[in-house]
């Protein structure tokens, strides 16, 4: 996982695209839903989990969001089921729905369900709830569903093709 996240970091570099980390992040008890401390996230404690993003990387993740003209949203920022840990995916889908100049597009079930019930959903200009489907659809512009659906079409426009070109 270490060697995947250094070679998306390098191509990231490569490509002049930014690669957005927290800068630090919530730890505490998922089962007490009890924050310990906020940390740098390069120095979360042995025996902790991040949980959740810190009050910086809120800050900065909601600068970005404020001024993008495209955002693609497809997970939760920390352990949403929480009330302690679902403060960093709050800041981001508020800072989406304020964002009224730019194409949002939000997916995934976790994502969702972290925030279907809220009264901004329909600020979002596109949900999504296939979230690798939908990433997958954004970088190869189709998916098998659709190309099966794509092929079906075509075999009946194909037959009435073959069968002008015999008359002809």
């Amino acid at each position: 996982m270490v060697e995947l996240a250094r070679c998306l970091v390098w191509k990231a570099s490569q490509s002049s695209t930014a690669m957005v980390l927290p800068q630090d992040v919530v730890t505490g008890s998922v089962r007490f839903n009890r924050i310990a401390k906020v940390v740098p996230s390069n120095n979360i404690p042995k025996n902790s989990r991040a949980l959740d993003i810190g009050p910086h990387t809120q800050a900065h993740f909601v600068s970005l969001i404020a001024n993008a003209k495209t955002i693609v949203w497809n997970g939760p920022m920390g352990v949403y089921e929480k009330t302690k840990f679902r403060i960093g995916t709050d800041f981001v889908y508020h800072a989406i729905a304020a964002n009224q100049e730019a194409l949002s597009v939000v997916g995934g079930g976790d994502t969702l369900a972290a925030i279907t019930h809220r009264h901004l959903i329909g600020e979002i200009d596109h949900v999504s709830t296939g979230g690798g489907a939908l990433l997958e659809f954004i970088e190869k512009g189709t998916l098998p569903a659709i190309e099966a659906l794509r092929a079906q079409h075509l075999k009946p426009l194909n037959k009435q093709i073959s069968f002008v070109k015999e008359r002809i």
